[in-house]
Order: structure tokens, then sequence, then C-alpha cells
């Protein structure tokens, strides 16, 4: 019961993010500046600022629950693909000069 009414918060927490930023896009496409528009610029940073602490909570809550065997394989996956790009981001720069 519990896993059900967190999956449904994050489920819309999410979709709160989404419409925000929807909304966010459409005041800076719009060089809207009033009041309003900055006071939920602000808001729309204090979700994200809340959105990311509640992903890195869950995550390590998540890794908690996750054996030996498995943290390993998972870091060492993460492990390759960020050298996948970092590799590639230092090729593009040297060869390709940009």
């Amino acid at each position: 019961m519990k896993r059900n009414i967190l999956s449904f918060a994050t489920k819309i927490l999410y979709i709160l993010f989404m419409i925000c930023t929807i909304i966010m896009l459409f005041i800076v496409y719009k060089d809207i500046d009033n009041n309003i528009a900055t006071k939920f610029g602000m808001y729309y940073f204090y979700l994200t600022l809340f959105i990311v602490m509640y992903m890195l909570l869950t995550t390590i809550l998540n890794l908690r629950k996750l054996g030996w065997i498995e943290l390993k394989k998972e870091f060492w996956d993460l492990f390759l693909f960020l050298s996948y790009f970092f590799l590639r981001n230092v090729v593009l720069t040297i060869y390709l000069d940009i």
C-alpha cells in the first residue's frame, strides 16, 4: 500500500514538473517580465531542486536494497557509460577542433 502511494505521488510530481516546464518555456520564449512570472520562476527553481533531492534520496534508498554483486555491476556500467562520453568528447575536441 505504501509503495502505491509513493508511486502515485511520484507520478503526480513528475506531471506537475512537466506542466511547469512547458509554462516556464512559454514565459521565457515570450519574454514575459512581470511579478507573476518572476514568482513562478522562483517556484519552478524550488520545484526543480526538490525533484533533484527527491531523486537522489530515492536512488540512495533503492541502492541500499541491492546486494553487493548488483551494486558492483551498476557502478561498473555507470563508469563505462561516463567513460564513453568523456572519451568521445576528447576525440571530438582533438580531431574535429570543436
